[in-house]
């Protein structure tokens, strides 16, 4: 259940504002992969505390101007693992696209969980735990 409180119409200036604000987030995310909890781990490891690059994810070029940002992985947690899927803790600095973290977006995320592993992986479930 949700409810929402205090909801009210703004200038568009309001609006901008808000958007441009870039607060932290953690993500809670079940990916399907094909790689080993070990390499897994390692990965998580390696992007934790560290700047990712990332050109604008395929999926939003068509509306998204291709540029190159970088955002930073405060931290990223292995929750639960199988043989063939995962569930993923990130908390990150806002803007960081965490869809393409996971799947590397074809070289366009650097690095990905995916590019640290050596194999594909992709995220089927994906819920925003935290913001600030």
């Amino acid at each position: 259940k949700i409810e929402v409180l205090g909801l009210k119409f703004v200038e568009s200036e309001t609006v901008e504002q808000l958007k441009s604000m870039k607060a932290d987030k953690e993500y809670r995310m079940k990916i399907i992969h094909s790689t080993t909890e070990e390499k897994l781990k390692s990965s998580l490891d390696i992007i934790s505390g560290n700047l990712i690059k990332q050109k604008t994810p395929t999926r939003v070029l068509h509306r998204r101007a291709d540029l190159e940002r970088t955002r930073k992985v405060h931290r990223a947690e292995l929750e639960s693992f199988d043989t063939d899927t995962a569930v993923l803790v990130i908390r990150c600095e806002g803007g960081l696209y965490v869809k393409e973290l996971v799947s590397g977006d074809g070289g366009r995320t650097v690095p990905s969980i995916a590019s640290l592993t050596g194999s594909e992986a992709k995220v089927i479930e994906l819920e925003v735990t935290k913001v600030g």
